[in-house]
């Protein structure tokens, strides 16, 4: 089964809004206490230039790739006829990405001050830390399912934590976004995956009787 049914899923969804919220509230007022606290972390943790470290987890993640490993995934589950889950996974990464941008122009934060030039958008949320744990969420989602071997399944657990632990950090560390940055995108990701999960689960089953998706499983 690919998505349950969650009595407390909307609860959640009110919480984490109310959370990110207070956070996009205290940066667009310039909260002393968080901007200090947020500065000063980004500072202790930034590199003193650009390491291959960095460069390598910052492409990995790269938007333009995600769209990549988005469509390979699309890919995959629509050959092995799970075509309904591999089309919400598609529309599902790309819509999140709207949502994203529209996000990003509003709060409208500058980047850190030791930025890259080239860098010329917001800070808040992280794009390529939003691109890199919405992908790992669509991977637990849609093929997690099909993973009998549970030594699989923590293994591939810890190697997406690992990884999205080490692109938040490589952000970091390149100057091209704040700690509290990764945490903004926590809570966009995880909003936006739970309404995905409902929306999936009120609409797509009516999908069936479309031909294209007739020898789809659901869930």
């Amino acid at each position: 089964m690919y998505i349950t049914a969650n009595r407390d899923r909307w609860l959640n969804v009110t919480i984490a809004t109310l959370i990110l919220l207070i956070i996009i509230a205290l940066l667009k007022y310039d909260s002393y206490a968080l901007v200090y606290w947020d500065a000063h972390l980004q500072t202790h943790l930034a590199a003193q230039g650009t390491t291959l470290f960095n460069k390598l987890f910052s492409a990995l993640a790269n938007p333009i790739m995600g769209g990549i490993y988005a469509v390979a995934l699309w890919f995959f589950l629509w050959g092995f006829k799970h075509k309904l889950i591999a089309t919400w996974v598609l529309g599902t990464y790309f819509i999140g990405q709207l949502w994203f941008v529209v996000l990003r122009w509003w709060v409208a934060r500058p980047r850190p001050a030791a930025h890259s030039a080239t860098l010329t958008s917001a800070s808040f949320p992280s794009h390529h830390f939003f691109t890199v744990v919405l992908l790992c969420y669509l991977v637990w989602i849609a093929v997690f399912p099909w993973i009998t071997e549970n030594w699989h399944r923590w293994l591939l657990t810890i190697l997406m934590i690992a990884l999205c632990l080490l692109v938040a950090l490589a952000r970091i560390r390149m100057n091209a976004a704040f700690p509290i940055d990764m945490v903004g995108t926590l809570l966009l990701t995880y909003i936006w995956g739970q309404v995905a999960q409902a929306i999936y689960l009120n609409w797509f089953a009516r999908l069936q009787n479309l031909t294209i998706f007739r020898h789809s499983d659901f869930n």
